[in-house]
């Protein structure tokens, strides 16, 4: 019988790198964006970000609830399809209320898959579990510092090439995970 294919920290990296880059476009955004282009309060935008965080904090135990108890694979790819539709479905629709809706369900599915990318941590057997979760999260923390360089530069030229080349990120991702994380438990 053959062996089964496992998950290899290269893309399980390139993941975590892939998705904190696309998240990283929209933390820094929201309350600029939510105040200055759509004229709500900082008020509302604080509530934004609250919401955006409580969704996100139910993504990630519905993410290890299901990767626990369902199916890891597809789970992954259920958070993934999730953050990459509301981030396209944001290069169109980004006025209020649109804005603060979809946002919530990227934080949503942002939050299945940080838990998926975590759980998934644990099962790379060629490597130490310490050294596996220093690459991840050493691939994060560039895909934060990304993000947030290009919407710092994206901004100023459009909110829509804004949400395009975050929408790059997420395919990317998607893509990421459909093809490599498949047969990955």
């Amino acid at each position: 019988m053959p062996k089964a294919k496992t998950l290899q920290l290269k893309w399980l990296a390139l993941a975590s790198l892939l998705n904190s880059t696309g998240a990283a476009f929209l933390w820094p955004l929201t309350t600029v964006f939510i105040n200055k282009h759509l004229g709500e309060s900082l008020t509302v935008a604080g509530i934004v970000l609250f919401i955006m965080s409580i969704t996100m904090i139910l993504g990630n135990y519905i993410g290890g609830y299901l990767f626990d108890r369902w199916n890891a694979y597809l789970t992954s790819v259920l958070g993934a399809i999730i953050a990459t539709l509301a981030i396209i479905l944001m290069i169109f629709c980004h006025s209020w209320p649109a804005f603060p809706i979809l946002i919530c369900f990227v934080s949503f599915g942002d939050g299945i898959c940080a838990s998926i990318i975590n759980s998934f941590g644990n099962f790379i057997p060629s490597k130490d579990a310490r050294f596996v979760y220093n690459m991840v999260y050493l691939a994060f923390n560039v895909g934060v510092v990304l993000g947030t360089l290009l919407v710092g530069i994206l901004y100023p030229i459009s909110i829509r090439l804004t949400f395009i080349i975050a929408s790059c990120f997420y395919v990317i991702f998607l893509l990421t995970v459909l093809f490599c994380f498949n047969g990955g438990l």
